[in-house]
């Protein structure tokens, strides 16, 4: 019986590692879609093809974060939401950070909470 224990363990490990493999193949292959939408470059780029799948990923969601902050919000658990709240003086800083690379970007809704230590 412990064979089968072992032989359906391996089996659900197979399985995850084509799932996982499948999803990052598809995750990767629509983040290059939306590179090339967004920069309307060819997917044979050199800037793109220096990328890696992280750094698509990241640019991906902060470019969500820019252009659509509650689309953002509405994908995060309240949790998220608390790491990510900002202080007035850190959104000023954040703001001129995204003014340097010509970015206009609205921390509004990840202001922290006054909770009346003002």
């Amino acid at each position: 019986m412990a064979q089968k224990k072992n032989e359906d363990t391996s089996l659900i490990d197979g399985i995850k590692r084509i799932a996982y493999n499948k999803i990052n193949q598809d995750i990767e292959q629509k983040l290059v879609f939306w590179w090339c939408d967004k920069y309307k470059l060819p997917p044979t780029d050199e800037r793109l093809l220096n990328y890696t799948v992280e750094e698509l990923i990241l640019e991906y969601f902060m470019d969500l974060f820019r252009e659509d902050q509650e689309e953002m919000r509405s994908m995060m658990t309240d949790e998220e939401i608390e790491e990510i709240s900002y202080e007035d003086e850190e959104i000023e800083e954040i703001n001129e950070e995204f003014l340097k690379r010509g970015k206009v970007v609205d921390l509004t809704p990840f202001k922290a909470k006054d909770n009346g230590n003002s």
